[in-house]
């Protein structure tokens, strides 16, 4: 069986605006020690959710502690897949931590249909810690950029953004409905006890800290409904 690995438990603090304004929250953050620490990368998000869509509903009622499912991948410039994994992301009161399998890296997507019983057989993966009723629910991809400070704080910014629904049977390549949208996210991720380190900078910046799931935003562009 692959070893579930559990990340610390941190903050994610998200601004979300057009690319002019997270400029300003980008440059306002450098100031404060901020740096580039990989290059930008194409980030892949495929989501998992029963047929009642609870994961959607749990995040609009604000409940904790909830949970989101995801197999996520990358890439350079569209090429190469790599750093396939699964994860739980785990949200309790204002903070959170994943719970992730990782893939063999010759995993092939081109053969993978999706269902959870393809990742049970992949990952050699107890039932217990896949929900046996999820199906890929939705498919995301966007743009992502990297920053950090010498307190191992990091700073995300994911432009680019793209949604579109997984259809029963299909390939998970063969998709030609995406729905695009024009917000950029910036994500400030740290552990709770260094947020006092932060404050000033969060007093400095031009607007305020919303919540944001890429999961809910995706489902709102596909579906029409208002989220943000």
């Amino acid at each position: 069986m692959n070893k579930i690995i559990k990340s610390q438990n941190r903050i994610e603090t998200k601004y979300i605006s057009n690319s002019v304004d997270i400029n300003q929250l980008l440059i306002k953050s450098i100031k404060f020690g901020f740096i580039k620490t990989y290059p930008k990368r194409s980030v892949y998000s495929l989501y998992y959710d029963d047929d009642q869509l609870t994961s959607v509903k749990e995040n609009l009622a604000g409940i904790t502690p909830r949970r989101k499912y995801r197999l996520r991948w990358y890439s350079y410039s569209d090429k190469k897949f790599f750093g396939w994994q699964f994860e739980i992301k785990v949200k309790k009161d204002n903070t959170g931590y994943k719970e992730i399998i990782k893939l063999p890296d010759n995993f092939d997507i081109s053969n993978f249909d999706g269902t959870i019983k393809s990742i049970y057989k992949i990952t050699e993966t107890n039932h217990e810690f896949f929900p046996s009723n999820l199906k890929p629910q939705l498919f995301c991809n966007y743009s992502r950029d990297y920053y950090q400070n010498t307190d191992g704080q990091r700073l995300t910014i994911d432009s680019k953004l793209k949604f579109t629904r997984v259809r029963a049977n299909s390939s998970l390549f063969n998709f030609n409905l995406w729905e695009n949208s024009n917000f950029n996210i910036m994500e400030i991720k740290f552990d709770p006890s260094n947020k006092f380190k932060l404050l000033e900078l969060f007093k400095q910046l031009p607007f305020s800290a919303s919540r944001c799931s890429k999961y809910l935003l995706g489902h709102s562009k596909l579906n029409s409904f208002s989220y943000l």
